[in-house]
Formats: C-alpha cells, structure tokens, sequence
C-alpha cells in the first residue's frame, strides 16, 4: 500500500518545459525537507513539451506522486469541445 499523501500541490504551467523540472525539484525539496510526502498535480495549457518532461519524470521517479491535467481555454463559440 503507498504511503499516504500529506499535502497536494497544484502547479499550472504555461509553455514552461524550461523551468518545471526545477520547479518540481523546489516543491519536492521543501516538503522532503519538513518531512511531508507531496502529490504534484502541474495543469497543461500549452504544447511546448511541459506534458511529456512531466510524464517522463513520473516515468524515472515511481516513488513520487505526478499526475497532469490538460487545461482547455474555451475561446470560440460555446459548446465546442477541447481538442485534448
């Protein structure tokens, strides 16, 4: 049975495949630092390659918590779908 999560982080990234790696290791950091197991949630809006490092580092680290969200701004016309 996994360890139980102390505490959610939300992080929502925008085109950010430049800095979320350092990102996630400041928030693993600090709550490995107060001995707190942290779930990272990072919502997606953008196609730089954000999604793919994210789901690569949840791929290298089974011991950490990621998971991802897609984010869809709805700017057109009502009732049209997300392409995600």
């Amino acid at each position: 049975m996994p360890a139980a999560i102390d505490v959610s982080v939300i992080v929502p990234a925008y085109n950010e495949v430049r800095s979320i790696g350092a990102t996630l290791d400041d928030v693993l950091a600090y709550f490995d630092g107060k001995g707190m197991r942290a779930e990272v949630v990072v919502v997606v809006d953008g196609d730089d390659g954000t999604a793919e490092l994210v789901a690569e580092r949840a791929r290298l680290d089974p011991h950490r918590r990621f998971a991802q969200r897609h984010y869809c701004r709805r700017i057109a016309t009502r009732g049209q779908r997300c392409g995600h």
